[in-house]
């Protein structure tokens, strides 16, 4: 069983150690030995062009499905691997065969490439954009699930489409995340780049990619090896889950702020937003109830400026008008780097007294 923290990061992570990272909920993090998994496939690819793409290719595809697919408990034949969510949903969306009227549903919440992606198919393909506005405070699952009753009982062409990153908590390299595909839309779903065509094997259709490098997909299996190796979902959950609430209640008792208010039962197990306090730094502005383009904005000043002047990853967005610090927490963290998150934020209060 592996040690968490500071330890596993210089085992097991290409992390700069002088450095804190409290971000992986934004770009991820390969283990070392992951990247040199991948690297292998490279060189692999380099030593023997043909030998890779005509003979090997697709055994090292179907076989990294297989393990994938035992993963997330799906049959096989339904998971096709995809650069990230976001070729994921630009998939589904291009392949649908939407009609004028047809809606499209998102909410408030949805992360700004699918909103993106979604305003364009409205734009272009002449269908309907809908959101549901999540309400603020959140004080129940209830208050979601009436908002989408209420949109769902007009608009009932919905369509569906499951994909998920493997690149952020499952440890896989970046570039690497699996769309899952119901079998009735085998022949309707297709990638965005059109490399190769056949209707009635939906993987081929992703895989032949022309020299595209799948190395990140075929590196996956090691990333899951090692997810197990460290405890598997349980022991990463228990420690990560504490932490992330640890670290939370830390920073809202260091900042005399508060955390954002939500359901228990609705907190990403990893990942936590505190208020800032009130400061010129974390400014505040009004925004309506249809500005969902302010809806949520990073502060890239205020990132930046906590990187360069105290060498620490973290998140700062404005939501509602507010100023929030939004923190994950992973396996090579512990709660000395939040701590030297909290004080980061005092020194700058501190100097504009």
């Amino acid at each position: 069983m592996a040690v968490f923290g500071r330890a596993l990061m210089k085992k097991e992570f290409m992390l700069d150690s002088s450095k804190t990272f409290l971000n992986q909920g934004s770009y991820g993090n390969a283990p070392r030995r992951v990247i040199e998994c991948r690297t292998g496939y490279i060189r692999m690819m380099e030593e023997s062009p043909d030998d890779y793409f005509r003979w090997k290719n697709e055994d090292f595809w179907l076989s990294m499905v297989q393990t994938v697919a035992e993963f997330i408990g799906s049959d096989p034949q339904n998971v096709v691997f995809v650069q990230n969510t976001t070729t994921g949903i630009n998939a589904v969306i291009r392949s649908l065969n939407f009609e004028k009227g047809d809606g499209i549903l998102i909410n408030s919440w949805t992360y700004g490439n699918v909103k993106n992606i979604c305003a364009y198919a409205a734009d272009t393909r002449h269908v309907d954009l809908y959101y549901v506005d999540i309400p603020f405070p959140l004080k129940s699952v209830d208050q979601i699930l009436t908002a989408y009753e209420e949109k769902l009982s007009k608009h009932q062409n919905i369509k569906l489409a499951i994909v998920g990153n493997l690149h952020k908590w499952a440890f896989a390299p970046r570039g690497s995340a699996v769309l899952w595909i119901r079998p009735e839309f085998h022949h309707t779903i297709f990638p965005v780049v059109t490399s190769y065509y056949d209707k009635e094997v939906v993987y081929k259709n992703f895989f032949y990619q022309g020299t595209g490098d799948n190395s990140t997909y075929y590196s996956t299996a090691e990333a899951l090896k090692f997810y197990q190796e460290i405890g598997g979902y349980d022991k990463i959950s228990e420690y990560c889950s504490k932490l992330a609430l640890d670290a939370a209640n830390l920073l809202v008792k260091k900042w005399k702020t508060s955390l954002y208010p939500m359901p228990d039962n609705m907190l990403p197990p990893f990942m936590r937003l505190i208020r800032m306090p009130d400061h010129k730094w974390f400014p505040t502005f009004k925004t309506s109830a249809d500005d969902r383009k302010n809806f949520c904005r990073d502060n890239m000043s205020l990132m930046k400026t906590v990187w360069e002047r105290f060498q620490i990853q973290s998140v700062f967005i404005s939501i509602h008008g507010q100023s929030w610090c939004r923190i994950s927490a992973s396996v090579y963290n512990e709660i000395e780097d939040y701590e030297k998150l909290a004080d980061a934020i005092l020194t700058l209060l501190d100097e504009e007294k």
